[in-house]
């Protein structure tokens, strides 16, 4: 782009190149002086930066300059009784810490160009000259950075772009997140800290690195952030938001209330206290990487205990906020002290419409340690606001029930049982249904395998000789081979 303006007397033109930078690796603002008059210019530049510079004939020279009011006085000639003074019109020089101006100024012997030089005198020109001489002698160093050059010089005016990076940050329904802040750095290091399985295991974890070039931005009113120019290369993003989830989803918190987004795939595993690797940008020169939108969910605040129903021992009704989304909820029971799986109705995941839920009497939840999770969905079946897990007891004696493989039996064949007083007996069922036998001892010899084999194994209530529903064990045997 160019500034123009009308002229008179001698005229030079005027062209602005725009640069962007960043933070710790900024450019400075820069003039250069495109002699094209036919004779030596010496000129003086008048503003907060005050350097002076020669410039032959055809060439040109650079000074560098901070923001600013500027203009320059100008003497042509060699001889000084045939010196001709010139003077600028002012102009501005803009600079952050992501741009600065690069300013050439042809300077023209004749009328010619957009920019007007108007004349001016000996006196003017040569107290100009003096006061930058005398404040290059006072800081010890000219307060100019030449460069000199052959130059034909064009007149137009360029926009050179480093690079940019944008995003969102939305609720499920696209409705913008508001108070969220965004920041992006060019460093993070890796540091470890003792695993809960000991002082000699570590685990690793990342922080921003002391020498980080950071960048800060606030979303606007669409939940939209952008930084103009980022550091080329690689850069990592974190962010600060209220009111959402991290309960089950793809957020880990950095430091301080800064998360990032786990991009890691779901095979991976990580021991309990290590983090995973913040995901890099990379940024292209001159492009703008647009990232995908960051989609929060809600954060529901369960503030209640489930309320257990009267005369009706392990039932329980629930109850949570109602949230905006026009949806319907999903709750999700388990029991905390059994870690296999359940064969029970209750224990598993039910849909409700509305924000409460009863568990039937027909099948009370067992007694011990408990938990519970409630997720908010949108008619489009998308997570709207979820809850973490939250615990509560049902009264009564625990019950138990687990089996493993007598290891003391090289055949495999042998499996052993241990419950709570509830438990008299076992039933053990092949897969196929065509052994059906109960065993009332605690070790138990099963039939000769040609293969693999999978045995269910199911509790013998006490009281009452039935089946204990809910409490089937899938049993894994082992080929044996061997007849005993």
């Amino acid at each position: 782009m160019s500034r123009s303006c009308g002229y008179f007397g001698r005229a030079g033109t005027l062209s602005i190149l725009f640069l962007w930078s960043v933070g710790a690796y900024s450019i400075e603002s820069t003039i250069t002086f495109d002699n094209k008059s036919g004779e030596l210019a010496q000129v003086v530049l008048v503003g907060p930066s005050r350097p002076s510079t020669e410039v032959p004939d055809q060439q040109s020279a650079t000074v560098s300059v901070g923001p600013g009011e500027y203009f320059f006085l100008v003497r042509y000639g060699t001889d000084p009784g045939k010196y001709r003074y010139g003077r600028g019109d002012p102009f501005s020089v803009k600079q952050t810490d992501f741009e600065a101006d690069a300013i050439t100024v042809t300077l023209h012997g004749v009328s010619d160009g957009n920019y007007r030089i108007r004349d001016s005198s000996n006196n003017e020109f040569e107290d100009a000259l003096a006061t930058a001489q005398q404040r290059a002698e006072n800081t010890g160093a000219a307060d100019v950075s030449e460069n000199r050059s052959g130059h034909d010089g064009g007149l137009e005016g360029k926009f050179v772009y480093v690079g940019g990076l944008e995003g969102r940050f939305v609720w499920p329904d696209n409705s913008p997140v508001e108070n969220c802040k965004v920041k992006l750095v060019n460093k993070i290091e890796e540091y470890e800290i003792p695993a809960y399985l000991g002082a000699d295991y570590k685990v690793k974890r990342w922080r921003i690195a002391r020498d980080a070039v950071i960048k800060d931005a606030q979303v606007n009113e669409t939940g939209g952030f952008a930084f103009d120019g980022p550091m080329p290369g690689e850069c990592f993003l974190f962010f600060k938001a209220q009111g959402f989830s991290v309960e089950g989803r793809r957020w880990v918190e950095l430091e301080d209330g800064w998360f990032y987004e786990d991009t890691t795939p779901s095979v991976i595993v990580y021991i309990y206290g290590a983090k995973p690797n913040p995901p890099a940008h990379s940024i292209e020169p001159g492009t703008l990487t647009k990232l995908a939108d960051f989609v929060l969910v809600h954060s529901l605040t369960m503030e209640d205990k489930p309320v257990a129903l009267a005369a009706k021992a392990g039932v329980f009704r629930f109850a949570w906020p109602g949230m905006k989304a026009a949806g319907s909820s999903r709750i999700t029971i388990r029991h905390d002290d059994y870690s296999g799986t359940l064969d029970h109705p209750e224990y598993a995941t039910h849909d409700v419409d509305g924000n409460t839920y009863e568990t039937s009497a027909k099948s009370p939840l067992y007694p011990g340690k408990h938990s519970y999770r409630v997720e908010v969905v949108t008619p489009a079946l998308h997570v709207y606001a979820e809850s973490v897990w939250t615990s509560f007891v049902v009264p009564g004696d625990v019950f138990s029930f687990s089996v493993s493989t007598d290891e003391s039996d090289p055949t495999g064949r042998t499996l052993k049982w241990e419950a709570s007083s509830a438990v008299k007996a076992i039933r053990v069922l092949s897969e196929a249904g065509t052994f059906n036998q109960v065993f009332n001892e605690r070790s138990v010899q099963l039939p000769v395998s040609d293969g693999y084999r999978t045995w269910l194994v199911s509790p013998v209530d006490a009281q009452s000789d039935d089946l204990i529903p809910g409490w089937t064990v899938n049993f894994w045997q082992p080929e044996t081979k061997v007849e005993k």
